[in-house]
């Protein structure tokens, strides 16, 4: 009974000392796209919105992101730029905070959404 108790003990020590973070997912919109012409898209097709996560500070994109270009836009001024990985994920710097701004460059799209840090 004595060894039943302490299994029970620990599992409630485990079931509540875990914190999870969870992903949020960042909603996105459409940005302004530039055609080869420079004068907009002429594509009629709809757009197929990325969706992307984000975790601490682990931005989660869809394949369709894979080798895109972002930048991270805060108070109007890129602070960070890179390239999403073949895992299509970004690690941003843990010295971003606030309010920031993603633009996802995509070929001729592009493609707004925000988030907290």
């Amino acid at each position: 009974m004595r060894l039943t108790n302490f299994f029970a003990a620990c599992l409630l020590f485990m079931c509540t000392s875990v914190v999870s973070a969870q992903s949020k997912p960042i909603p996105i919109e459409p940005g302004i796209n530039t055609g080869s012409n420079g004068h907009g898209s002429n594509n009629k097709a709809p757009i197929q919105l990325p969706s992307v996560t984000i975790e601490d500070y682990t931005l989660t994109f869809d394949a369709s992101c894979v080798g895109c270009m972002i930048e991270i836009v805060q108070d109007g001024e890129v602070v960070y730029t890179t390239f999403v990985d073949l895992n299509g994920e970004v690690t941003l710097p843990s010295t971003l905070s606030g309010t920031l701004q993603l633009v996802i460059y995509r070929g001729d799209q592009t493609f707004i959404g925000e988030f907290e840090l």
